[in-house]
């Protein structure tokens, strides 16, 4: 919980990386210049970051509602693109992507989007509303945001490397992120919701 010289800033809900990938992953980032490594560990974001708009206990009882209705399905990323940066045009992004975007977990995921967005559209605010209309492309951010030239770089290692993850995804997480009257930022693990349905 935020202390008294701290404030919300919002919730996201992302799919977490198991430790073993995490830190092949983290290995992978340290030898790579220009690639960087999120603080609280690599992840799939499901939904972009929000504020609730009536209280935390909504929210949670409807992602709760979505995921019990879902079974565990395997995700595939193994191709890497770069793209302009979403905020800063300046930039470029680099992403693990799935080469096939019509497989099998990608739908699952693109279907766990979905209605976790319709559950919640009544009790959240986006922080980044333009971010709404570009499109939910599940993946794995390798850096947050680097000059074109360097985002080549990063892209041809990555490539060259073989860079690709494959994990059955079995619940999805809710982040609280934290921000402080010092300008820092930090982020807290709220709850963990598991898919609960049985696979047919």
């Amino acid at each position: 919980m935020p202390s008294e010289t701290e404030s919300s800033s919002g919730y996201s809900l992302e799919i977490p990386l198991p430790q073993y990938i995490e830190q092949e992953f983290r290995n992978w980032i340290r030898d790579v210049p220009g690639a960087t490594w999120p603080r609280w560990g690599g992840h799939i974001t499901v939904l972009n970051r929000f504020v609730p708009r009536g209280g935390l206990h909504p929210v949670v009882r409807a992602v709760q509602k979505v995921c019990a209705a879902r079974a565990p399905f395997l995700i595939h990323l193994d191709e890497v693109l770069s793209d302009r940066h979403w905020r800063d045009p300046q930039l470029n992004a680099v992403l693990l992507v799935s080469g096939s975007r019509d497989e099998e977990g990608c739908r699952a995921l693109a279907r766990l989007h979905d209605d976790l967005e319709t559950e919640l559209e009544p009790l959240k605010r986006d922080v980044h509303p333009e971010l709404s209309g570009r499109g939910y492309v599940p993946h794995l951010s390798l850096t947050l945001g680097v000059p074109e030239p360097d985002a080549a770089r990063l892209l041809e290692m990555a490539r060259a490397s073989g860079l690709e993850v494959e994990f059955t995804v079995e619940n999805i997480c809710l982040l609280e992120f934290v921000g402080a009257v010092s300008g820092e930022e930090r982020m807290g693990r709220v709850q963990s919701f598991p898919l609960a349905a049985a696979s047919a």
